[in-house]
């Protein structure tokens, strides 16, 4: 039933950090360089790239991976993904 309720795992780190981000852009295809410069704008892109797979790696690796969406160089919350995050 689309009224079901899961409780999710958090992710940590900067997989925490992305998740937060594509919870901020809710219904919006990011970038991967979007995404790169703003959690890693210190980073040569080598390593922003490297450090993106390897949280897109550990956020999927999680029960909010489910959520993601990316195809090609965007990245998104599946389309019609209802969250709500208790703090």
């Amino acid at each position: 039933d689309a009224h079901t309720r899961r409780e999710l795992r958090h992710p940590a780190g900067k997989a925490r950090s992305l998740f937060a981000y594509l919870l901020l852009s809710p219904g919006v295809r990011l970038t991967r360089e979007q995404i790169m410069d703003a959690l890693w704008p210190e980073l040569p892109l080598d390593r922003a790239r490297r450090a993106l797979s390897d949280s897109l790696y550990r956020l999927r690796e999680t029960s909010v991976g489910t959520l993601i969406d990316s195809e090609g160089d965007e990245i998104a919350l599946v389309s019609g993904a209802h969250v709500r995050v208790d703090v």
